[in-house]
């Protein structure tokens, strides 16, 4: 038989290495739902970071996600509504006379009777601080109640991050929308063909729901000199997931929360439609085909019948819009 302090010894050494193992579990589980804690709370409350990717931050790179703050902001523009469709539209600090003829137009909230609207206006800081751009944008709002501007500059390499926090928006602050669309300031939208048509009030609130002018198996541009240029080293693909054009897509609210889950995963670039798209294709929701006459990313010749069977037209300048449309209604009484 061993030595009775030997046989001490071998079982305080085995006592002391099941502690040990007991402690490193202990440890390796707190590690573990304090990771799981710390996405859930990121996805939950959305605390931004400015992300630094694989590669130095470039001219085609984005920061987002990022907090962004608010500048202007209308938080309870949704209060006790539930509205039908909301129109996030883009458009620069200094387009004043293109949100006016938006308000007159297609973006006027009471167009369709007992069809709750709600229209949106989503500015940046211009590259060049101008005190009283900065005040009329703020007397605008005190009008109008339509204008939501937070703090990253306004540029076209930009326009992810102002579509990225406009779905921001939508999710904290008007979450029970049936519909939304994203629609460029400078498009024609048959809001009545959308709203009767497309989506079609009597039928239930579609779910995973996105459509516009599809683009399938489209390349990435590697000209230099390409508005659309995409390098290597941003997008290193051959072909770009299934997108719709920014020009104007619809899509169910309730993919809010989903694309913006994505957005902590895929790398943002700057063609913010082709972003939505990796973002859809990583929450694996695909895009709806819609007829072929119903989004147009190029202009069409305006005529009164051909534009009641559309519901975008590109390139409308806002004294074009105006008159165009003033006909289109009067013509809709024939």
């Amino acid at each position: 038989f061993p030595p009775p302090q030997l046989v001490v010894t071998v079982a305080r050494r085995s006592v002391m290495q099941k502690k040990t193992q007991i402690l490193t579990l202990q440890v390796f589980m707190l590690l573990c739902c304090l990771s799981i804690f710390t996405y859930l709370f990121i996805l939950q409350h959305r605390i931004k970071a400015n992300i630094t990717w694989k590669h130095p931050l470039g001219p085609h790179d984005i920061v987002y996600p990022y907090d962004y703050n608010y500048v202007i902001n209308e938080p309870d523009k949704c209060k006790n509504k539930n509205p039908f469709l909301v129109l996030l539209i883009p458009t620069g600090p200094a387009e004043i006379h293109a949100r006016n003829v938006i308000r007159e137009t297609w973006g006027n909230e009471t167009l369709i009777p007992r069809v709750t609207i709600i229209r949106l206006f989503f500015i940046g800081l211009p590259v060049k601080i101008v005190e009283p751009l900065q005040q009329h944008l703020e007397e605008e709002s005190s009008v109008h109640h339509d204008i939501i501007q937070r703090d990253f500059l306004e540029s076209y390499s930009n326009l992810t991050i102002k579509t990225m926090t406009s779905l921001e928006w939508l999710a904290d602050f008007c979450p029970e929308a049936d519909y939304a669309m994203k629609v460029d300031a400078d498009m024609f939208l048959n809001i009545e063909k959308l709203v009767k048509s497309l989506l079609n009030l009597d039928i239930p609130t579609r779910q995973n729901y996105f459509t516009g002018a599809p683009f399938i198996n489209h390349h990435p541009i590697r000209d230099k000199n390409s508005k659309w240029y995409m390098p290597k080293n941003v997008f290193p693909g051959k072909e770009y997931p299934p997108f719709c054009s920014g020009t104007g897509y619809v899509f169910s609210v309730n993919i809010t929360w989903k694309i913006l889950e994505a957005s902590y995963v895929v790398k943002p670039i700057y063609l913010e439609d082709v972003y939505i798209g990796l973002c859809l294709n990583f929450a694996q929701i695909n895009i709806t085909i819609p007829p072929d006459s119903f989004f147009n990313i190029y202009h069409i010749d305006y005529e009164a019948c051909r534009y009641r069977n559309l519901i975008t037209s590109h390139y409308f300048t806002p004294d074009y819009l105006l008159r165009s449309w003033e006909n289109f209604q009067e013509k809709k009484a024939y």
